[in-house]
């Protein structure tokens, strides 16, 4: 059986985000995505990713990993889950809480984990 290779993380325009919150234009984006500044599990340096939030709950923002749990920036915040979210001009700090899949399909409104 032949082992496929993972995807490569997204780059070029997919990292327009990143540049739009930097510029503080962070709110064009509206409430439909958030930009998390994490800490590098193994370099500690500073590492910054817009995810899309599936339910802006008052208990907090559950977002999608597109690449699952082997996203670096899903990995990093298992590592450390202390970090700042920007959500259109707002800056907070948070912690992040992993959610089993099934908590996580029910909450994004798709009724099936995955």
């Amino acid at each position: 059986m032949r082992r496929l290779a993972a995807p490569a993380p997204p780059h070029g325009l997919f990292r327009l985000p990143i540049l739009l919150y930097r510029a503080h234009l962070g709110r064009l984006l509206g409430r439909r995505f958030v930009l998390i500044e994490h800490v590098g599990r193994r370099t500690g340096r500073l590492g910054h990713t817009v995810v899309e939030v599936v339910d802006p709950s008052t208990e907090g923002y559950v977002v999608a990993a597109g690449f699952g749990a082997r996203s670096d920036w899903y990995r990093n915040l298992r590592a450390h889950p202390r970090a700042d979210i920007q959500l259109g001009g707002q800056r907070l700090a948070v912690t992040a809480v992993p959610l089993p899949a099934v908590a996580g399909a029910e909450r994004s409104g798709t009724g099936r984990p995955g």
